[in-house]
């Protein structure tokens, strides 16, 4: 079977239509994952899921001649464009592509939402550091006796810089 596609002639390469992904895959909104649902290829077979895991934790899966980030193909399965921009994964779950945990982001935004510790400890002054960075610029929260309190503060600031944050697993 062929891999219907249209060819982008400018760029030289293959490019997937909404119509062919609908034609041609499944997608379970409950389990964010991708089905075959019209083999395109010898290789492929209905009810096949898509997407293996590569060396940055990300779904990857290869359709017509072309890598795709799964997450990619489910913003654009459901909204029918693709992504200008990149895609976040709120919950910071790189597996996770259920369509309500994907937004669309500029780079800046889906920095903003990384987990980190967001404290060192200053051996030379026996304390904890609170510390992060936005807009290109290292903001100090200051210094404190307890890693607890050192996460609080950094917490507390990520919130109000950080409008993309999500608390949920930091």
């Amino acid at each position: 079977m062929k891999c219907y596609c249209l060819l982008n002639t400018w760029r030289g390469n293959m490019e997937l239509t909404h119509q062919w992904l609908l034609e041609h895959l499944d997608y379970d909104s409950e389990t964010g994952n991708l089905f075959i649902k019209n083999p395109f290829s010898k290789q492929r077979t209905v009810g096949m899921q898509l997407g293996y895991t590569n060396s940055s934790g990300y779904l990857i899966t290869h359709l017509c001649g072309k890598k795709y980030r799964c997450h990619r193909i489910v913003f654009f399965y459901v909204t029918g464009r693709w992504p200008k921009e990149q895609i976040d994964h709120i919950n910071r779950d790189k597996l996770d592509n259920r369509f309500d945990n994907l937004r669309e982001v500029s780079g800046f935004e889906n920095a903003q939402n990384v987990s980190r510790k967001g404290y060192t400890f200053i051996k030379k002054l026996n304390k904890y550091r609170a510390r992060l960075q936005t807009s290109g610029k290292i903001v100090y929260e200051g210094f404190f006796s307890t890693e607890e309190e050192a996460r609080n503060a950094y917490i507390k600031a990520k919130k109000e810089l950080h409008p993309f944050f999500e608390q949920g697993t930091v």
